[in-house]
């Protein structure tokens, strides 16, 4: 039986693929990166890669992003 069958028989609520969860919180850290050409914002999990030896490269130069360090 599929899963929409099951929702509208056994639970009696609409078959809908969407969700109504507040997400406006989930919005994670962004890291700075830059290559030759801009500035770029990677997120926690690409930034973590880098620290493990990836490389992510720009698309427009073909730079490889490198983190841009906060001088205080």
């Amino acid at each position: 039986m599929e899963w929409q069958a099951i929702m509208v028989d056994v639970f009696k609520r609409p078959a809908n693929a969407t969700h109504s969860f507040d997400v406006k919180g989930v919005i994670g850290k962004l890291f700075n990166y830059a290559c030759l050409c801009s500035s770029h914002q990677l997120t926690i999990r690409r930034h973590n890669k880098i620290l493990k030896g990836a490389q992510y490269k720009c698309r427009k130069c073909n730079g490889v992003l490198v983190e841009e360090k906060l001088v205080n």
